[in-house]
């Protein structure tokens, strides 16, 4: 069974209503043991275990290239997990997308007020 073009696409990347009709439905003991395999590589708890892991690597690397040891870094993820304010803030990571807000139109013509 042919599943290498779904392992290739990427994050944010569309598949579309015929992809998925035409994929092929795993059969033999095998495919299914192979497609079960997939499902639980791709489990969302693991995938953000993984990403987590990733963003602490790298909030070692940029906190040691600012000159913060191990406890400062700690202690401001911490500070980004419970204090009310930054517990808002979010990175914008590749794939998301946010909601676009428009300008309004017209708020410069000269009849705007009469």
């Amino acid at each position: 069974m042919d599943w290498q073009w779904l392992w290739n696409k990427k994050i944010g990347e569309c598949v579309g209503k015929s992809e998925i009709l035409n994929m092929e439905i795993p059969v033999a003991a095998t495919e299914i043991t192979a497609w079960n395999q997939v499902i639980f590589d791709h489990q969302l708890s693991m995938i953000a275990s993984e990403m987590e892991d990733a963003l602490s690597t790298l909030d070692m690397v940029v906190g040691k290239a600012l000159g913060l040891d191990e406890e400062d870094i700690q202690t401001i993820q911490g500070d980004l997990r419970t204090d009310p304010f930054l517990i808002g803030i979010r990175p914008r990571y590749p794939g998301t997308v946010t909601r676009k807000q428009g300008f309004r139109s017209g708020l410069d013509s000269e009849d705007r007020y009469s």
